[in-house]
């Protein structure tokens, strides 16, 4: 009888020995054996939730960012270098013809012509190449300045005999706007290879 006792203890206790603890609550590690994938702990989740939108969102606007200032600064300096805001390297004297023209066409003249007009709606109804070029611009290869704008007189000027309100505004208006467009400082008495009146006019001697 206590033969079988001692037998039925032993037993007991092998039998306890091969019993594993259940994981503990929380615990990433699954029962060793089994097929299933580790479970996340929900707090890790959270936090792999909440940077994989961060990085994802820097990411992309990092992106955004490089390509659009890639895009920019190499979408053609000949077009949209010459907004002045800065010196950009922009220098339209080294454009070839069809950039020059390009140029004009889609940045000097949505700019200027609605500038001219406002001045003067009805000289310069129909502000174009030829307002500032000449009667025939293809024929004098567009050079300037035109010997068919105005020529000017700066004594007459000085004295205000000369169109004085068209002078002031060309100044105060024309000129500093034709400048940026251009990427060139203006004239001055500091700066006379600035651009200036004689860009554009012939001087009246």
């Amino acid at each position: 009888m206590r033969a079988l006792a001692v037998t039925a203890l032993v037993l007991f206790t092998i039998a306890c020995g091969s019993k594993k603890d259940p994981p503990a609550a929380g615990s990433a590690e699954p029962p060793k054996g089994s097929t299933e994938p580790p479970k996340a702990d929900p707090g890790s989740a959270a936090a792999g939730t909440g940077s994989a939108p961060g990085s994802a969102a820097a990411g992309s606007g990092s992106a955004d960012v490089g390509s659009a200032a890639g895009s920019d600064a190499g979408s053609g300096s000949a077009i949209a270098a010459g907004s002045g805001s800065a010196d950009t390297g922009f220098n339209f004297d080294k454009l070839t013809h069809d950039q020059k023209m390009d140029f004009m066409k889609k940045q000097v003249v949505p700019k200027m012509k609605p500038m001219f007009q406002k001045f003067d709606a009805k000289e310069f109804a129909n502000f174009g190449c030829k307002t500032c070029h000449g009667k025939d611009p293809a024929k004098t290869k567009y050079e300037m300045p035109s010997k068919d704008v105005p020529a000017l007189d700066f004594a007459a000027l000085k004295a205000g005999k000369q169109k004085p309100e068209m002078a002031k505004w060309m100044s105060d208006v024309v000129k500093p706007e034709m400048a940026k467009l251009l990427n060139e400082p203006e004239y001055s008495d500091t700066n006379p290879k600035g651009f200036g009146c004689t860009h554009c006019h012939t001087v009246k001697k």
